[in-house]
């Protein structure tokens, strides 16, 4: 989910702005309330919850990340940013770990996501 978090932000705003898109004055006359889309567009994307929680996730991963040492931040490259998707065996491969130091390592970053977020476990 986080490699895809702009893209989920990006959409979410398109579908804001397609609904956006509506006449409120059917008679055709003149309207008394000044129009400012862009500003009433901003201030729609500020306010949808859906924007706001993929923001906050992504300031959570961010703020995370820099919590982790180099190897921890590889580690998660590997496994919830790269492309490949490798799996936990490739990874152990590629940092040089044994399969238990590489789950110790996820077991850290796990719970330190978990703190993050206000401890579910």
């Amino acid at each position: 989910m986080y490699k895809r978090i702009d893209n989920a932000i990006a959409v979410r705003k398109q579908e804001l702005k397609i609904k956006e898109n509506r006449d409120e004055n059917f008679g055709g006359g003149r309207s008394n309330k000044i129009s400012k889309p862009v500003e009433e567009l901003v201030m729609k994307w500020d306010a949808d919850p859906q924007i706001q929680n993929f923001n906050n996730f992504r300031n959570l991963v961010d703020e995370m990340l820099t919590e982790l040492d180099d190897l921890n931040q590889l580690i998660f490259h590997y496994r919830w940013i790269d492309s490949n998707r490798y799996t936990w065996e490739e990874i152990a491969d590629k940092c040089k770990l044994t399969e238990r130091q590489i789950y110790r390592k996820r077991r850290a970053i796990l719970e330190l996501y978990d703190d993050k977020t206000g401890g579910f476990w």
